[in-house]
């Protein structure tokens, strides 16, 4: 509430975040938090409190508050939402990301004018239910930002095909008015998968497969973290709330566009590679002219 007295009326930055994932540190210093809420049906008295740490670094990189001394994210004090979906051992249920995609959904309905963005860096197998209930929610009109998948065992042994990981693989979806998939035809629909790239314009996590379109910053991200504190991690969980921040600087200025508008502007400003070593991605996440 300090930080909110000092914002300049009219600049502070208005579209939501949603980060569905290990919930929230709700009295962090460094993020804006509106709600927490959660969905952990094997823990029903759980109120999206984060015991993990993921769901608290992936909502920092978003939209942590700009002049706290902390970590600043891409779209500084944003308002944060955190829908625990995942257990504090990082594990997630597709049933309980399912009733947090779906209360995201919800909350669109309840408020068509509202600008929203979803953050979801997890992922599993191909799995169609919870693919519908993206589909679902970016026709409501919310933003996804979906990371790729994390491949393993360095140098690319074990490269991650976003084509059979869910919610991946939403990206390459022509999403239809009926919340289904109409085949891989149309890569900008509003459900952006975010491979991960380093200082070197390497894909660090070795993603490939149609649905990836942009590459962000997924090496050594610096975040806030669970008791108010701060960690450096990796992975494609630290690129995609970059783009899900691009999302919301986007939606600040252009608050009535689709969920496929914002993609394509984000893809409009994407920067090319410079090396050889090219990752399966339109290009690099450039926010700034958003």
């Amino acid at each position: 509430s300090t930080w909110l007295a000092t914002q300049t009326a009219g600049c502070e930055i208005t579209p939501w975040y949603f980060g569905i994932d290990s919930g929230i540190d709700s009295d962090h210093p460094d993020l804006n938090v509106i709600e927490i809420m959660g969905f952990i049906a094997a823990d029903p008295a759980d109120n999206g409190e984060d015991g993990n740490g993921h769901g608290t670094h992936t909502a920092g990189t978003a939209a942590a508050i700009d002049g706290n001394g902390g970590a600043v994210g891409v779209a500084p004090g944003a308002p944060v939402y955190g829908f625990k979906v995942c257990g504090d051992s990082g594990s997630c249920a597709i049933d309980d990301i399912i009733a947090g995609v779906d209360e995201v959904t919800a909350r669109k309905l309840a408020n068509p004018g509202q600008p929203m963005v979803a953050n979801m860096s997890l992922g599993g197998g191909a799995n169609e239910a919870s693919d519908t209930a993206v589909r679902r929610s970016v026709n409501a009109g919310v933003v996804y930002s979906l990371s790729a998948g994390n491949g393993s065992l360095g140098a690319c042994i074990f490269p991650a095909n976003s084509q059979s990981s869910s919610p991946a693989r939403v990206g390459d979806d022509l999403i239809n008015a009926f919340d289904g998939s109409d085949g891989d035809t149309a890569r900008i629909n509003g459900a952006i998968t975010v491979t991960s790239s380093n200082q070197l314009d390497t894909d660090v996590n070795c993603n490939f497969g149609a649905p990836v379109t942009v590459a962000a910053p997924g090496e050594g991200i610096f975040s806030t973290w669970l008791d108010g504190g701060y960690n450096t991690i990796s992975g494609t969980s630290m690129a995609a709330p970059h783009v899900a921040g691009a999302a919301i600087l986007y939606l600040h200025r252009n608050s009535a566009a689709t969920p496929t508008e914002v993609e394509q502007a984000i893809v409009n400003e994407l920067d090319p590679w410079s090396t050889n070593d090219t990752p399966n991605a339109d290009g690099r996440l450039d926010a700034e002219l958003l």
